[in-house]
């Protein structure tokens, strides 16, 4: 981020920003080009819009319901490399190593360096979408909900 002086980050969820990072961004000079904030659903989908490429570094989750709000918005992705993540996207993402920030960092600056493989990512996640369709993914979501019932 620091040889990409026109770059912002906006982090959404999470809650707030600890103190220790916030300390972490200024000393780094960063405060300026770095803004979290809690994101509606409407506000969310015009970030996946509007960015360059959302990056997704979660050690953890579920599923990765963002993965495919991100396709449906028409969103280059770049994700941890968790077993959960390539089973969603698959083809359609950029996949850097969890744990390793010099992957994460290379794997960026290549990702937003090339125009041509965010569109193919586009491409591959508009495909890839198609393979969850709201319908199947509510009944599925209900059939989870009733089981533990």
């Amino acid at each position: 981020m620091l040889d990409m002086p026109d770059l912002n980050v906006i982090l959404t969820g999470g809650g707030n920003v600890a103190v220790a990072d916030q300390e972490f961004l200024l000393r780094l000079g960063l405060t300026n080009r770095v803004r979290h904030i809690n994101a509606t659903d409407e506000q969310l989908n015009f970030l996946y819009q509007n960015t360059q490429l959302f990056v997704y570094p979660s050690l953890y989750e579920g599923f990765g319901l963002p993965i495919l709000e991100a396709f449906k918005a028409k969103c280059p992705i770049l994700l941890s490399d968790t077993e959960c993540f390539k089973e969603v996207a698959q083809d359609a993402a950029v996949y850097f190593k969890a744990t390793d920030l010099d992957d994460l960092t290379s794997k960026l600056s290549s990702t937003l360096a090339d125009s041509a493989l965010r569109a193919q990512l586009v491409e591959q996640g508009t495909k890839r979408l198609k393979n969850f369709p709201l319908q199947k993914s509510i009944d599925q979501t209900l059939d989870v909900y009733r089981s533990i019932a």
